[in-house]
């Protein structure tokens, strides 16, 4: 027993401080031991830690106003939004700023999905399907569409036919004023001879849907795309295509970061931070 109290008495006093150039203390710690956190032990922990997965933008809003400090920020990832279950925005609690280092170890997550209905279009965004497997696609759609009834719109997908004419004749390259001859194809769409009413074929679509759930509802326009059969027993293709994608999520995106700033009177910035990874 006394071999053993002298040999923790010797790693103790064997721990000696050492000076640094840094603002973090050193010690030495002799060989064979390590130094163990007692924060475990305390009354209540010296920081918080953690990161608050929220999924409500009112939650969100609440929980960083009850938690921020001074030097908080709140950083929106524009690439993330749509594309990894919806992590919008993240809020480092405690940020470092110059002259007030920070661990950012408090952080809290917004995740927002997109809505069901807009990531179902998106989905088949840009891609062609078979004409009965689009009109089963679209019907679950079909609610959100404006400018036309469902019902009509559900009826042209269903009933409509492609046939194509070309003709050889020359072409002029509006770029360049060049003349060339070449194949010109004409495609005709038009309903079946089945329909007993005359509708009109569109060539946009547009829908009324939230991009993101719990969202305000945003104008979303998509092109009637389509590829006519190769031949004989050949099937009609059909899709749609969401015009200026881009720009419309970014638009919604950019409304979100300027809601927050007005929300949480904390500043806002377009990207990511891994202040805290260690």
């Amino acid at each position: 027993m006394k071999e053993l109290l002298d040999a923790l008495r010797a790693a103790i006093v064997g721990v000696q401080p050492v000076e640094s150039k840094t603002a973090a203390p050193l010690v030495a710690v002799p060989n064979g031991f390590e130094l163990k956190s007692l924060e475990n032990y305390m009354p209540a922990p010296a920081r918080i830690e953690g990161n608050v997965q929220l999924y409500r933008y009112s939650d969100f809003v609440a929980y960083v106003n009850k938690y921020k400090g001074s030097d908080a920020r709140i950083f929106v990832d524009k690439d993330l939004a749509f594309t990894s279950g919806g992590e919008i925005a993240t809020a480092a609690l405690d940020y470092p700023t110059p002259g007030k280092p920070g661990w950012s170890e408090h952080n809290a997550t917004l995740n927002v999905a997109p809505s069901i209905e807009y990531a179902r279009l998106r989905e088949i965004d840009g891609k062609l399907l078979d004409q009965d497997k689009f009109a089963l696609t679209v019907k679950d759609l079909a609610r959100f569409v404006t400018g036309i009834s469902a019902s009509d719109l559900l009826e042209i997908l269903q009933k409509m036919t492609l046939t194509a004419k070309g003709e050889f004749r020359s072409i002029m390259d509006e770029l360049t004023g060049s003349v060339n001859f070449g194949y010109d194809v004409k495609v005709d769409a038009k309903l079946d001879s089945t329909s007993t009413r005359t509708l009109e074929i569109p060539t946009t679509i547009g829908f009324g849907m939230k991009l993101l759930k719990g969202g305000t509802e945003q104008p979303v326009v998509t092109e009637l795309c389509y590829r006519v059969p190769s031949g004989p027993g050949g099937k009609v293709q059909l899709g749609l295509r969401i015009v200026d994608r881009q720009y419309l999520e970014d638009d919604v995106l950019t409304a979100v970061a300027d809601s927050l700033v007005k929300d949480t009177a904390l500043p806002v910035a377009i990207g990511q931070s891994d202040v805290g990874e260690r």
